[in-house]
């Protein structure tokens, strides 16, 4: 029969064991919530303490040690304004709206999202909004994110934020739904202003939710933009309503002996046009395009590994010449004969007598061993001949195989240009 406690730390296992099947839904994604603001998460990266986020800010009052470039387009046509279950996001790739340019690389817009309150603290107070704009490096999985914070003014008129504004178009969407906010080409939304003017923190750190990723750079905003009330009230309800009353935000990570530098944020000033290649967000490529890209990519592959390849055959065969050439080559007569011994071992005539070959054919084998010194020297040039004969098939038979699938892939990728140009998806400029 089972004691109280024995009963008590059953149900604490399957709790657990019920926690556990539940760290994921049914599409993948990670379940959690901001009961213990992700104090209790252990998914992914997330019970780590090495470079987490968000972190508590302070200082930093004087001038920037460097710059970052931004440059946004007006956004006037449709985006998508996704409800996730926890957060309210404006979702924005693939529509080319811009990016950043840091540390020389350039980084897509794809998302913005809202947290109540702000996940980042300032000497310890949080702001009641904070927007996360989500960039990714174009070549990569880096992650950069600007956090820009929200204050209520004092002042009772405080006018409406216009970007907050855009989340407000439409009915906020109810959880794990969608709405499309539509475009207006007459006042456009300008991502700029959330940048503008503004002196940031930069720091190393994660993502703020599961599964807490350590890939993220981290530009915060120092001087908090304002929003009028009514909308920090809007946005702030309807977060606390999907999260339970706890908010999205997380709890403040320690440090943990990383640098926070103070970064300037400055207009590129560069002209920004979709032809730009760096500022278009193109969709990944799908289906027969998206195959011959990787055909030749895998004919690349191959022609470096058959350039490898010949290197070592190359090698391997002039190693093997040499090595047949040394087992075969005969001694040096002094080591034949063995050291020279006696009293005149010292003298000409007795080091000549103990060189001299035994034998009533001295001569012959003189000749004998003459004719064997040339063998070896015969031997190792038909290897090397042979070497060089192998290694110039081997050459023409993989840079035939290699020729023919770069030009397969090639023609492959040819025709799905083709076919996206006539279908007026791929333009010609």
């Amino acid at each position: 029969m089972w004691t109280r406690a024995a009963a008590l730390a059953h149900l604490l296992l399957l709790g657990g064991e019920c926690r556990l099947r539940a760290s994921r839904n049914a599409d993948g994604g990670f379940v959690y919530d901001y009961s213990l603001h992700g104090q209790d998460w252990t998914m992914g990266s997330c019970a780590s303490r090495a470079r987490q986020s968000p972190i508590n800010l302070v200082g930093l009052d004087g001038p920037a040690g460097a710059k970052f470039s931004y440059a946004y387009e007006p956004v006037s046509s449709a985006f998508q304004l996704k409800n996730g279950g926890h957060a309210y996001s404006m979702e924005l790739a693939g529509l080319g709206v811009g990016g950043i340019t840091y540390e020389g690389a350039w980084y897509d817009l794809l998302t913005i999202n809202v947290h109540a309150e702000s996940e980042h603290t300032f000497a310890g107070r949080r702001m009641p909004l904070e927007l996360h704009l989500v960039h990714k490096r174009y070549d990569g999985s880096a992650v950069l994110i600007v956090a820009v914070p929200f204050d209520i003014p004092s002042l009772a008129n405080a006018s409406a934020n216009p970007v907050l504004q855009s989340f407000l178009k439409v009915p906020l969407p109810l959880a794990n739904m969608d709405a499309v906010v539509p475009g207006d080409p007459v006042n456009p939304m300008d991502l700029s202003t959330l940048l503008s003017g503004g002196m940031y923190f930069e720091y190393a750190g994660s993502l703020t939710a599961p599964p807490c990723a350590e890939i993220a750079t981290w530009l915060v905003r120092r001087e908090p933009l304002a929003a009028a009330p009514p909308q920090v009230r809007t946005l702030r309800d309807a977060i606390l309503a999907a999260n339970a009353g706890f908010g999205n935000f997380r709890a403040t990570m320690p440090l943990n002996g990383r640098i926070v530098a103070l970064r300037e944020a400055v207009v590129d000033d560069t002209d920004f046009s979709p032809r730009a290649p760096r500022e278009v967000s193109l969709p990944p490529p799908q289906g027969r395009q998206a195959r011959a890209e990787q055909w030749a990519e895998d004919a690349l592959r191959i022609a470096r590994a058959s350039a490898d390849y010949v290197r070592d055959l190359d090698r391997r065969l002039h190693s093997a010449a040499e090595a047949h050439a040394r087992v075969l080559a005969p001694l040096p007569l002094e080591q034949a004969s063995g050291p020279a011994v006696g009293p005149n071992a010292s003298t000409g005539a007795g080091a000549s007598e103990s060189m001299r070959p035994v034998g009533a054919h001295g001569a012959a084998g003189s000749a004998a061993q003459a004719g064997e010194a040339k063998v070896p020297e015969g031997l190792e040039a038909s290897i090397a001949a042979a070497a060089k004969e192998a290694v110039a098939d081997a050459v023409k038979q993989i840079s035939a195989e290699t020729r023919a699938a770069a030009m397969t892939a090639a023609r492959d990728a040819a025709q799905a240009a083709v076919r996206e140009i006539v279908s007026g998806r791929l333009p010609l400029a």
